[in-house]
């Protein structure tokens, strides 16, 4: 006997590896640029740029861009910064890997080391973790009914499944002006300079994902004045933007992981033809997952009243979202400062990290324990070393609560930055106040016990036989009607006919009629 039946598409890791690599190399000072004195500050930044799968491999090309913001008093301008990049190429074991599998490779700079060797050359050194993911999609069929003109009586079941829609790999790419305020110097040449977004919200809607935030910008610039050589310019712009997705629906569930890709500013001229415009463009890689909560039916039971029916079974685990919510960790607090050769005059920029030490379930909900790590760049008192740097790390830990119990659960827990903010309180203290948002994703594999196919054999002729026209039965434990007439080779309806049932329930002991269908 044939089955009707609906496939129902998934989504599953098929392994996973990470790799730590150490990547190093030193530098010539470009003839361009003056010598350097003393280093300020150096940033990392990972692209992945490309990704190819050999034998059970995955060979990773990627480059580390880095930016060193440093003084050097040979020039009229003491602040100058040097950008590099270190190309890499690291194979990672992956076992299981198939072709056709969806690799997902994420970095983390765990480290990032810029010396001097000497007032012409640098070295580079740091620590970077890819991880990388692979992925498989499938299709689960599921028997939902008999074939049409099958005499079978049939019983059904409603479960919960999330199905997967779409699995889709996509760059966002945002560009912003922003414009000086009056009583800050024109802009000469940009120095150095930092973007970041904060509060990223992304929506599921209509044919389109929606993307919401704000982009900070920070740049360090020379000016052309003989007094105020050097300025900086802190501010922020709320963007808005959405990604074209055919598939997309409202009430569709959202699984997303974003890395930043790349980051560029242009100096601009505004309506009089001064240079007091900046334009930042910020790329970041999307790897997202649309999910559908769905109710269906499915064929949980049958029999034939002219036919032996030998049903087939098989396990089929389907993945059932539990959760997907938000929540916060606010921190403030007064944190004691290194005291630096220039002591601080102002603070100009902060920049956080979040590094996750330890994400468990427990007792109590999720446990999220990890740090922020924050870079300060401050004005000194001291016109000989106008900018330095400090380093602060503020620990934190939180619950997240109302999971329930972890059996058979997979969750995910993504943090995010949206608020930062670091003032001078005293000469050498700082007032730290930052927001951090927990994005968790719960899901709950639920296993069924499926049909998968039906053979279909002649009754035994003395079993027929055997069975009484009329009989009376007591109903015994943990049946119902549809288990009696199963039994008994009759049909539910015929049963309550027989016995004036109407709507009613059977119940354990109750004494009912039974005629042979």
């Amino acid at each position: 006997m044939d089955l009707k039946k609906q496939n129902i598409r998934m989504r599953r890791r098929s392994c996973k590896s990470k790799l730590q690599v150490t990547l190093e190399d030193d530098f010539n000072v470009p003839d361009t640029k003056p010598d350097v004195e003393r280093i300020v500050t150096g940033e990392g930044r990972v692209e992945i740029a490309e990704t190819n799968l050999l034998n059970g491999k995955l060979l990773v090309k990627g480059i580390l861009h880095f930016d060193m913001l440093y003084i050097s008093h040979e020039s009229q301008i003491p602040v100058h910064s040097i950008q590099g990049k270190i190309e890499f190429d690291e194979m990672i074991n992956m076992d299981n890997l198939q072709e056709e599998n969806d690799c997902k490779v994420k970095w983390e700079l765990e480290d990032i080391n810029i010396s001097l060797i000497n007032s012409r050359k640098i070295s580079v050194k740091s620590l970077v973790t890819i991880e990388a993911c692979a992925w498989e999609e499938y299709e689960e069929p599921v028997a939902v009914d008999k074939e049409d003109g099958e005499n079978a009586p049939c019983r059904y079941q409603d479960m919960d499944v999330t199905e997967l829609v779409l699995a889709k790999k996509d760059i966002l790419r945002l560009k912003e002006n922003f414009h000086l305020p009056a009583g800050k110097p024109n802009i000469n040449q940009i120095l150095y300079y930092d973007i970041s977004l904060h509060g990223v919200e992304m929506r599921a809607q209509e044919g389109k994902i929606l993307v919401r935030g704000e982009m900070l910008l920070f740049v360090m610039y020379s000016t052309q004045e003989e007094e105020n050589q050097i300025a900086y310019y802190e501010g922020e712009q709320s963007f808005y933007s959405d990604i074209p997705c055919e598939s997309c629906k409202e009430n569709m569930v959202l699984q997303i992981d974003t890395e930043s890709q790349s980051k560029d500013v242009q100096v601009k001229q505004d309506e009089d033809g001064e240079e007091r415009g900046i334009e930042a463009e910020f790329a970041m890689n999307l790897n997202f997952c649309l999910y559908e909560e769905k109710q269906m039916r499915y064929l949980q039971d049958m029999y034939s009243l002219e036919k032996q029916l030998q049903l087939k079974r098989i396990k089929i685990p389907f993945r059932h979202l539990v959760m997907k919510n938000t929540s916060q960790k606010r921190i403030n607090e007064q944190l004691l400062l290194e005291t630096p050769k220039n002591p601080i005059l102002q603070i100009c920029h902060s920049r956080g990290t979040i590094q996750l030490d330890e994400v468990e379930w427990k007792d109590n909900g999720i446990s999220v324990e990890g740090s922020v790590e924050i870079k300060i760049i401050y004005v000194g008192e001291q016109d000989e070393w106008p900018v330095g740097e400090i380093k602060v790390s503020v620990p934190f830990s939180h619950i997240i609560e109302g999971v329930g119990e972890k059996e058979n659960k997979m969750f995910e827990v993504h943090p995010q930055l949206d608020q930062l903010s670091v003032m001078l309180s005293g000469k050498d203290k700082a007032e730290v106040k930052l927001t951090l948002s927990l994005e968790t994703v719960i899901f709950e594999m639920m296993e069924y016990d499926m049909l998968d196919s039906v053979e279909e054999e002649n009754y035994d002729e003395k079993y027929i036989e055997q069975l009484p026209d009329m009989v009376g039965y007591r109903v015994q434990q943990q049946e119902d009607l549809w288990d009696v007439a199963k039994k008994f080779c009759t049909t539910e309806e015929a049963i309550r006919e027989l016995n004036h049932l109407g709507d009613k329930k059977i119940e354990v002991g109750d004494k009912i009629l039974l005629a042979r269908g």
